[in-house]
């Protein structure tokens, strides 16, 4: 029977070279806090009738306190990941 344990943190470490990586993921979330949780594509459209090309604030009730250029939720938890994993030299699950 195979087992199914969880890696230890040693064997999911990364790299050096890797949170650097993770920038453009940012860049894009906080480029899509505008639109996010807008499901109506006829809305997104008379928003953005030339796509996304600036950072803008939320056009949803989901994000109060946010404002143009911030990160959506999803960009605030791998932010607090990538400093966790540079605070610990890798990725420590009972850390995280």
């Amino acid at each position: 029977m195979r087992s199914h344990a969880a890696p230890s943190s040693s064997a999911i470490n990364p790299g050096p070279a890797s949170p650097a990586a993770a920038g453009p993921a940012l860049a894009a979330d906080a480029l899509c806090l505008g639109p996010h949780w807008i499901y109506n594509q006829e809305k997104v459209a008379r928003l953005y009738p030339n796509g996304i090309r600036r950072y803008d604030a939320p056009k949803s009730q989901y994000h109060p306190g946010k404002s143009a250029g911030d990160f959506t939720h999803y960009g605030d938890q791998t932010h607090a990941l990538l400093r966790s994993v540079a605070l610990r030299g890798g990725f420590d699950a009972e850390g995280w």
